[in-house]
């Protein structure tokens, strides 16, 4: 019989030691981000679109002030 807590164990380490690339830095991809980070995974947001009124209203981690900066250091100043 396959013991749970050692299935856990086993995921938990690999979710801590992988690392995922996220782009572009949209809405559903920076709450994915979030998710992630939150749960401990190395996580690149590459995107090198520039921040538009679209982007605003579309992306919870862009605020106003955005508008003109790279979408994904945008993101990241929110992220970090």
């Amino acid at each position: 019989m396959v013991n749970p807590k050692k299935v856990l164990s086993s995921l938990s380490l690999r979710l801590l030691n992988s690392r995922v690339l996220i782009t572009p830095a949209n809405g559903p991809n920076t709450e994915l981000a979030k998710n992630l980070i939150l749960a401990g995974v190395n996580v690149t947001i590459y995107d090198d679109a520039i921040v538009n009124e679209d982007d605003f209203e579309s992306n919870f981690l862009i605020g106003e002030s955005d508008i003109g900066k790279k979408r994904s250091l945008a993101v990241f100043d929110r992220l970090k």
